[in-house]
């Protein structure tokens, strides 16, 4: 499986070109890596997993791998650092990244999951990561990065999603008022809360502008859990074809575009802490399209407390699933039990990014008086492949 950098763990340097992963700097050399990395190079740090790649343009023609530096060696470095020489940024890790990735491999079979042909460079600055029928890196390629300290809910990144019932007998009415969806600080915030002279549920709901395809998605949640508050990271055809009719098990049949044109759940709260996550499909079984899934629970991985960090990895052979940079479901695409629809293959279409804070529906009813209900969301980013 390829192994990418974990993008909001990513620092930048003076350079735009070069970033540095914080594991590096846990050892020995802790005071000196970070400004060594600077140096428009490569590190690899001696006896540790190759989990984040060095997101870096146009390499160095000579990296720099050398792990021994001891001894003179960091006298060497301080006596630099003490001039001058050599300075970074702030380490404080960045909001935001404008740094593409290059993709670790040690075989082809690590390059298969790609939207272009690729296999693993055997030469020069390219060996080690996948590469393109021409030899050129693949690159991971930042589409969205959302600093909304600096730019608010930005109405050409964002659309509103307004209205009441839309799906799951949910209570809420989504709207666009600030008191619903807002910016504190670094983080979006949505806010459920009860109108004790309606007696109704208001909250806030928005999807991305740009549409997913194949690459990397990703978001830090804090939220409240309990009480009916689901929030969701999620994902639906951005150009649905002609509605199916799916059922469930042969009956409670209905037509519609969805599952048959697939759904992509990251993050659906549980009442417990837990998460929701995977894909809906429609299987065809015997002549009947019958609604099937593929889902995961991952206990304590939503709290109002502690940050969690989800990612999605698209790719037209599978997708993965991430929680806190730990890989805890996969999806075979080419499973032969997914429905075709007009012979198009659902889940190699581009996708409309969602993220909300429902009440009621399908979780535990609400009780007024725990409301507001809160979910907070940072680190939103998406990476996409070249040549897509």
């Amino acid at each position: 499986m390829p192994q990418l950098a974990a993008p909001s763990t990513l620092r930048t340097c003076p350079d735009p070109r070069v970033t540095f992963t914080p594991w590096v700097e846990d050892g020995l050399l802790s005071a000196f890596l970070p400004l060594l990395r600077c140096q428009n190079r490569h590190f690899v740090a001696p006896e540790r997993p190759v989990y984040a790649v060095d997101a870096v343009r146009s390499p160095s023609p000579h990296p720099f791998r050398k792990p021994d530096l001891v001894g003179p060696g960091l006298l060497f470095v301080a006596s630099l650092i003490s001039l001058g020489l050599f300075s970074c940024q702030s380490s404080e890790e960045p909001s935001t990244s404008s740094s593409s990735h290059w993709i670790v491999c040690a075989s082809d079979e690590d390059c298969d999951n790609l939207p272009q042909t690729a296999t693993c460079g055997t030469e020069g600055e390219a060996k080690g990561y996948c590469v393109d029928e021409e030899g050129s890196p693949v690159e991971l390629l930042p589409t969205v990065e959302i600093d909304f300290a600096a730019t608010g809910i930005d109405e050409e990144l964002f659309r509103y999603e307004l209205g009441a019932g839309l799906r799951n007998n949910e209570l809420q009415t989504y709207t666009s008022d600030e008191a619903n969806v807002f910016v504190d600080g670094d983080e979006l915030v949505f806010s459920a809360r009860y109108d004790e002279a309606t007696g109704e549920y208001n909250s806030g709901s928005l999807e991305l502008v740009e549409p997913m395809r194949f690459g990397r998605l990703e978001a830090t949640f804090r939220s409240d859990v309990g009480s009916g508050a689901s929030p969701s990271f999620w994902l639906l055809p951005d150009t649905p074809g002609d509605p199916e009719t799916t059922c469930a098990d042969g009956l409670d049949c209905a037509e519609s575009t969805w599952p048959v044109w697939g759904g992509i759940v990251i993050l659906s709260g549980r009442a417990d802490g837990s998460t929701i996550m995977g894909l809906s499909y429609a299987a065809d079984e015997d002549g009947v399209l019958n609604l099937r899934e593929s889902m995961t629970n991952v206990p304590d991985s939503l709290s109002a407390s502690e940050s969690h960090h989800f990612a999605l990895e698209r790719g037209p052979k599978r997708m993965n699933w991430y929680v806190d940079h730990e890989l805890v479901h996969s999806v075979d695409l080419e499973d032969a039990t997914i429905h075709h629809p007009n012979g198009v293959h659902p889940f190699l279409q581009e996708f409309r990014i969602k993220l909300n804070l429902a009440v009621g529906g399908l979780t535990e009813d609400p009780m007024a008086a725990d409301y507001p209900r809160e979910t907070r969301v940072s680190n939103l980013r998406l990476w996409e492949y070249n040549g897509q």
